[in-house]
């Protein structure tokens, strides 16, 4: 899909490509990819089993050919022009559960959303979900999750992830609620959050191993970078 795209195509290549990413997840089969291009998209998208792809020119044949870096694929959930255009998200992106099948979110850059939990990434009832090779800035979470929201039956992983300058009640950057289980959060940088309680992580649930991770300059009333009040894990 692409800025320049029409929902009405088929969204099978570039040429016909789709113009809003919940457009095209609706019409995948559970398994399906969505290739995005560079530009910058205001929308909300439930996914189940449908993973997002950004880093695209918009002529590539193979995933491999893609450079996040040099084609930013912004996610952008203004609260204003979201409402505006009758958009009125749980979160930017919302993973539910579907028979099990990952869905992968990899390569975007999600920004300036609101949400109860989960600013940028919720991840939902039975979901299991895995955030890799993204930023997420400047979203906030009026409960528990300023970027990432992993709910009591959530589950996934989180790599290679820049979270900054997010902000919640409980988990500025990410929180596991209890229940939830993170495999892993590995080789993240999570930088300036801020929260009442867990300004970088907060985790009541389960993370299995955090590894490799720099948390740094986050703030709160209570850890500033981490905090477990029932949480479990290897740090």
């Amino acid at each position: 899909m692409s800025e320049s795209g029409d929902d009405g195509n088929d969204g099978r290549t570039w040429e016909t490509a789709k113009r809003t990413v919940s457009a095209a997840v609706r019409e995948l089969p559970q398994g399906g990819e969505v290739w995005i291009a560079a530009g910058t998209y205001y929308d909300a998208i439930y996914t189940a089993g449908r993973s997002l792809y950004g880093g695209f020119a918009g002529n590539e044949f193979t995933r491999s050919q893609r450079n996040p870096t040099l084609h930013p694929t912004i996610l952008d959930g203004s609260p204003d022009v979201l409402e505006g255009l009758g958009i009125f998200p749980d979160s930017i992106i919302v993973v539910q559960g579907a028979d099990f099948d990952d869905t992968i979110i990899d390569g975007l850059i999600i920004r300036n959303a609101q949400a109860f939990s989960g600013g940028a990434v919720n991840l939902g009832y039975y979901a299991y979900g895995v955030v890799q090779n993204c930023i997420l800035s400047n979203n906030v979470a009026f409960n528990m999750g300023g970027a990432i929201y992993c709910s009591y039956s959530g589950r996934g992983s989180v790599s290679r992830t820049v979270i900054r300058g997010n902000s919640a009640a409980s988990g500025g950057g990410l929180a596991v609620d209890g229940g939830g289980a993170l495999e892993s959060v590995a080789s993240c940088l999570v930088l300036g959050n801020s929260a009442s309680d867990g300004g970088g992580i907060w985790c009541n649930g389960r993370i299995e191993f955090a590894i490799n991770n720099t948390v740094v300059k986050n703030s709160a009333g209570s850890g500033g970078a981490l905090s477990y009040p029932q949480g479990q894990g290897i740090n």
